[in-house]
């Protein structure tokens, strides 16, 4: 179903304003929620920790979804609008992979937000009753990834006081797995991969009592109170207990750090281990993996991953309202001939339906980025210097027809996993994106000529990031159009590299590199000591997972 919405930079962050209005209420209520059906009595922290990651994207996709029933016909008459069929949901993962994909879950919604608004009950229905089973749904990387976990299994430490799952510190593999056989007598990666398995049964008579208790509510809070008790996904309600005891099962020994970039996201097993020691102990410390962080107005995952951690690590810019630390990050440098007349064209691609709010093309704005992405190829004679790099997932908008259309004589490198991007980076004389994401702190932190054309109505960023953003398009980094990129491009005549040395340009580099992508050749460095200082407020992190550690937790949060 094509929105009535357009997600610009306003409608954006009219959402996350809206959702941040409701976000304590909500996870106050899915707390007392399943405390109660599993007669626990865990913590805020402890359940946000676990599912507050879908929780902030189950609010974004309602959100859009109330959008679309409200600019919808007023005069809709209600017995049209049939009462629609939720599936069940068993992960995050799952929910997000169907919203992604452009699944009815979307359709079901918006036409649940229509009913809600016409004051027709119920507004939803669950599909019938089921059995299920949570599976593991974190994909190791091929054999050599299999040998490799293997072996630390039996080189490291069983008993380690520092975790590291899902980490991005940006070094070659190389020089991981040196700075991991040196930290192996305190520290070990550990991927959370071997998830248990779980059959259990729905709920549906508990879900539906609970969803009609709030039969009198209004808004879109009311909205999201009514859904919760139907949307929420089963590993978090039906089949949590036997997870959990099948989980910790798995990871008897605690550490006293545990650490992750991005495994608070969707790897359950992390999820429900960090979210139990941090109860017990554990100091959980999460790290910036990705483009947006402390640049967006509003950024729900840093503020997600800031409010349910003791210490978030950014790539060098800091907040006054949460514990933020700066940490630089490795530099990975492949041995690679440079061709200078090469220009690599990076892109990006987007589900069509609002999977999350946040400042990058959405609907309404994703077609003026391809139109533009367009636009800067047909700006130039002929692509015989492009290498262009389409986005690994495909989301059904035409991007990739349309590109090789435009430019048919471009060399095309669709992201095969025996080539890392990196290498693409090194070889060329000239990278271009045409999104503000993460790839363009890549390049500009190691360096390489780089030029973004970007949408003024689709990004809105901080006040702090402001003037670092517009002295970068001061010097012709940045562009708001794909035509002006490829006018600045074909005005240095295919010699960046003068322009690109020349002292303004690496000035405002610089000085958004120091703030925005601070790497580093001493990283490790820089992080083993930030872990033994740590370690060291710790005392022993090697207990058993019933212990206790209350008050050395507080001694670590007046350190940190």
């Amino acid at each position: 179903m094509k929105g009535k919405v357009v997600w610009d930079r306003h409608a954006v962050y009219a959402g996350l304003k809206t959702v941040g209005e409701c976000r304590p209420l909500l996870l106050t209520e899915l707390r007392d929620m399943l405390n109660r059906y599993h007669g626990t009595g865990h913590s805020v922290r402890y359940w946000d920790v676990l599912a507050g990651m879908w929780l902030e994207q189950f609010m974004h996709v309602c959100y859009a979804a109330w959008m679309e029933a409200c600019a919808s016909d007023t005069d809709t008459d209600v017995s049209a609008l049939s009462v629609p069929v939720l599936d069940h949901l068993v992960t995050p993962l799952e929910f997000s992979n169907r919203v992604a994909g452009g699944e009815d879950l979307v359709d079901n919604l918006v036409t649940a937000m229509k009913r809600f608004v016409l004051c027709a009950r119920p507004i939803a229905r669950l599909s019938k009753n089921e059995s299920g089973i949570i599976k593991g749904e974190v994909r190791p990387g091929g054999i050599r990834h299999a040998v490799r976990m293997v072996l630390f299994r039996f080189v490291f430490s069983r008993t380690p006081r520092v975790v590291i799952c899902a980490p991005y510190f940006q070094c070659s593999q190389r020089e991981w797995m040196t700075v991991l056989w040196k930290w192996r007598d305190w520290a070990c990666m550990d991927g959370f991969e071997e998830a248990p398995v779980v059959p259990f049964e729905y709920d549906n008579e508990w879900r539906n009592n609970e969803s009609e208790r709030k039969d009198d509510l209004s808004g879109f809070a009311g909205a999201l109170s009514f859904l919760l008790p139907l949307c929420v996904p089963a590993v978090f309600l039906e089949g949590y207990e036997r997870f959990r005891a099948e989980a910790l099962a798995l990871r008897e020994h605690r550490p006293a750090i545990a650490y992750t970039a991005n495994a608070l996201h969707y790897n359950m097993l992390f999820k429900l281990c960090a979210a139990e020691w941090s109860e017990r102990g554990t100091v959980l410390l999460s790290h910036q993996h990705g483009g947006g962080y402390g640049l967006d107005r509003i950024h729900a995952i840093e503020d997600f991953e800031t409010r349910v951690t003791d210490r978030f690590y950014s790539w060098g810019w800091s907040r006054d309202d949460r514990q933020v630390k700066p940490m630089s990050i490795g530099v990975y440098r492949p041995r690679v001939k440079r061709n200078h007349r090469q220009i690599l064209l990076n892109c990006i691609d987007f589900p069509k339906a609002v999977y999350r709010l946040h400042f990058h093309p959405m609907p309404g704005t994703m077609e003026t980025m391809i139109s533009e992405t367009i636009d800067f190829l047909e700006a130039f004679p002929d692509h015989n210097d492009f290498l262009i790099r389409p986005y690994a997932t495909d989301y059904g908008w035409g991007l990739v027809q349309r590109i090789m259309a435009a430019a048919p004589r471009a060399r095309y490198d669709h992201g095969s996993k025996h080539r890392n991007i990196y290498m693409s980076y090194a070889e060329s004389g000239l990278v271009v994106h045409n999104y503000l994401g993460t790839s363009w702190l890549q390049t500009l932190g190691l360096n390489i000529p780089t030029i973004c054309f970007y949408d003024r109505e689709t990004y809105e960023f901080r006040d702090e990031a402001r003037p670092y953003i517009e002295r970068l398009e001061s010097v012709g980094i940045l562009h708001r159009t794909g035509r002006a990129a490829a006018a600045f491009i074909r005005d240095r005549q295919g010699n960046v590299g003068d322009w690109w040395m020349n002292d303004a340009v690496q000035e405002a580099r610089g000085a958004f590199c120091s703030r925005y992508t601070r790497y580093s050749d001493h990283w490790a460095e820089d992080w083993e000591k930030e872990f033994k200082e740590i370690l060291a407020a710790s005392g022993d992190g090697a207990k058993p997972v019933g212990t206790d550690k209350s008050n050395e937790r507080s001694t670590i949060r007046r350190m940190i």
